[in-house]
């Protein structure tokens, strides 16, 4: 089990957590734990640009960078 937090620019984060069926967190915040390793986070598009994801659990950090075309 891991707690995760994410931080999105050039777009919103507008859900993120698990299917944990004990889940403690709100879905609407930026942070979540894990459920068997996993969690899945729901994201809206900026006005053009990029949108970039990022997702840390203290030690490890993932990211990515998405395209958006006007």
């Amino acid at each position: 089990r891991g707690i995760l937090k994410a931080t999105v620019t050039g777009g919103t984060l507008e859900a993120f957590g698990s299917a944990c069926p004990f889940y403690e967190y709100d879905y609407r915040g930026n942070v979540a734990d894990t459920y068997y390793g996993e969690a899945l986070a729901i994201v809206r598009a900026g006005s053009g640009g990029q949108l970039c994801i990022s997702v840390t659990d203290g030690t490890y950090t993932a990211k990515t960078t998405v395209q958006i075309e006007p």
